[in-house]
């Protein structure tokens, strides 16, 4: 009885294998973009590492997505409706996304690019409350004209 309990014990008080390990990167909502998806924003576990990911709305049609930083291209993707994309994580300070999306009416682009080191002086750069800085662009082109 008493080998039982302590046992009992032991599985209670000692943390599982990887129990201490740092926790897996958390996604925050960035900005949503019209008719195209959410961008997302992480850190990663070394200090100075930043991701970018992408959700494709539901409602929307397939998306040509690239991914820059430091002027040279880190990945591409073609993202179907309602797809998540999740780009590499980099020490890259501004990091760039393009967005490409032709249908019948006509061609959507979008352009983000996030400054990860431009943050509140004296305040975590990985907290949701205090997203990096970023810039949008969007640039409809009907077809036709």
């Amino acid at each position: 009885m008493r080998a039982i309990a302590l046992v009992l014990l032991l599985a209670t008080t000692v943390p599982a294998a990887g129990g201490g390990a740092a926790k897996a990167p958390r996604s925050s909502l960035l900005v949503a973009l019209p008719a195209l998806g959410s961008v997302t924003w992480r850190c990663g576990r070394m200090y100075g590492a930043y991701g970018l990911g992408y959700r494709e709305f539901w409602s929307s049609a397939t998306t040509s997505v690239s991914v820059r930083a430091d002027g040279r291209l880190l990945a591409r993707r073609t993202v179907n409706p309602h797809q998540l994309v999740s780009f590499p994580l980099t020490q890259a300070p501004v990091q760039q996304l393009t967005f490409v999306q032709s249908t019948e009416p006509g061609t959507l682009r979008a352009v983000v690019t996030v400054r990860f080191r431009e943050h509140a002086p004296g305040y975590p750069p990985c907290e949701p409350y205090l997203p990096p800085r970023f810039s949008v662009s969007v640039y409809p082109r009907p077809n036709g004209r």
